[in-house]
């Protein structure tokens, strides 16, 4: 990463677009996991403490069987088969003997204790397969932060409790068990089936149970804001009826959700992926950067010309906030381009979007086998989608270049050309010169 001086060399480098993050399911899925096996251990550990404590407790109780005959010969399969269960967990002794008969007795205590040794065990295989999942979590958090991901961990964090809440809000987990049991009543009946109606209800529901949430916070490639992505992912069912049944339940869901994170977030309308396999609701959110470096440096020096350069208005704050609202503005018309265009005949993804001084210029790639006769046509739709007159369409080798003028004109720092012009150190040079 050392190579790359921003994250817009090194996703120009690698190929990356703004929504890939290479690593960062896999490394979500081992978080998972790593909660999962650790809440096992624990639950085991308790449940070995509990027997042990028990099994302490009634070390004294006896259970006594019948009596059954000791004879090695003896054709009884039970009495060969406790005979052996005895030598295996210790069956009491003196036995009762009576006309050639014993009666073996079982400590309960002792068996408990014996569980609770098991139960011991499987947590220690269990603590070092915790072991084993965090060394793989910690390389793949150092995988991340080599693609220029930032708070790893918390952003794995906040995923898993807002996909919870999400889940937790609408009931999904309850709703899925009612319907499997409403299935099953009626496959248990007699010449009775469940109804199609039924089916597409529980795999829509099936597909919102297992719906998953990212979090990813990484530079922005086209501006120097840091950005934390939201992204929820839903697998659309290929059953026409489920898939229906899926959109129904998705009624107002983006509300929903921006409201499960506290307003934090404002999801997008729902975009359906160009193979229509998956469903996203997305957002980003500029944050604030901790290594962002401030000049503190007083720029009153005189330039070569013995300009005071104090005597220029400082238009910083106007040129930050154009930053920020042209930033916020290629944003949403690159959701604007990729929510429409899959949707239509034309089918382009986008590859790039890159700012050039008034201008963002959005790069998608079209289809092989599309053959595209009139860019104007595809120009018009976007002056439609994205409200603007302002818009130029060209291809050039399977490639839509889409130009369009930025809607807040970038201020000029006179200052600063003066000092990019002259320098600082030539300036010295020269006035002493």
């Amino acid at each position: 990463m050392a190579k790359y001086k921003t994250f817009a060399d090194f996703s120009k480098a690698k190929g990356l677009d703004s929504e890939h993050f290479p690593f960062a399911r896999a490394g979500l899925n081992v978080y998972r996991a790593i909660r999962f096996v650790f809440m096992l251990a624990i639950a085991l550990l308790i449940a070995s403490v509990v027997l042990h404590v028990a099994g302490n407790a009634l070390s004294k109780v006896s259970f006594t069987f019948p009596q059954l005959s000791t004879n090695p010969q003896s054709d009884d399969f039970t009495s060969r088969f406790l005979a052996n269960l005895g030598k295996e967990f210790g069956f009491s002794n003196p036995q009762v003997e009576v006309e050639g008969f014993s009666s073996p007795s079982l400590n309960i205590g002792s068996l408990i204790v014996g569980f609770s040794r098991l139960i011991l065990f499987i947590s220690k295989l269990i603590i070092n397969l915790e072991i084993a999942l965090i060394v793989l979590y910690i390389a793949l958090v150092l995988l991340r932060w080599h693609n220029w991901e930032r708070h790893v961990f918390s952003c794995d964090r906040e995923s898993i409790k807002i996909e919870h809440e999400i889940k937790r809000r609408n009931n999904y987990a309850k709703r899925l068990s009612n319907i499997r049991e409403a299935i099953s009543k009626a496959r248990s009946g007699e010449n009775s089936e469940p109804t199609l109606d039924q089916l597409a209800e529980e795999e829509s529901l099936n597909a919102l149970n297992s719906m998953r949430v990212y979090v990813n916070e990484r530079d922005n490639a086209y501006t120097e804001s840091v950005e934390r992505n939201y992204r929820i992912e839903i697998v659309n069912p290929t059953n026409t009826l489920a898939s229906q049944k899926l959109n129904t339940n998705l009624n107002d869901f983006e509300n929903m959700a921006s409201n499960a994170t506290g307003g934090k977030v404002n999801f997008s309308s729902k975009t359906l992926s160009s193979d229509h396999l998956k469903i996203a609701y997305m957002d980003s959110i500029e944050v604030v950067n901790p290594y962002m470096i401030v000049d503190t440096t007083d720029h009153t020096e005189y330039c070569a010309y013995c300009i005071p350069l104090n005597l220029f208005a400082s238009v910083e704050e106007k040129i930050e906030a154009a930053k920020q609202k042209n930033s916020q503005w290629i944003n949403e018309t690159s959701k604007v381009l990729d929510l429409v265009f899959p949707s239509t005949d034309v089918g382009a993804r986008r590859i790039s979007v890159n700012a050039s001084g008034s201008v963002a210029i959005f790069k998608y790639e079209l289809p092989k086998k599309l053959n595209v006769q009139n860019p104007s046509s595809i120009e018009d739709k976007i002056k439609g989608w994205t409200q603007t007159d302002d818009c130029s369409v060209t291809i050039s080798a399977g490639k839509l270049v889409v130009s369009m003028r930025m809607p807040v004109k970038m201020p000029i720092d006179t200052a600063t050309v003066f000092r990019d012009a002259f320098g600082i150190e030539d300036t010295a040079a020269h006035i002493a010169a």
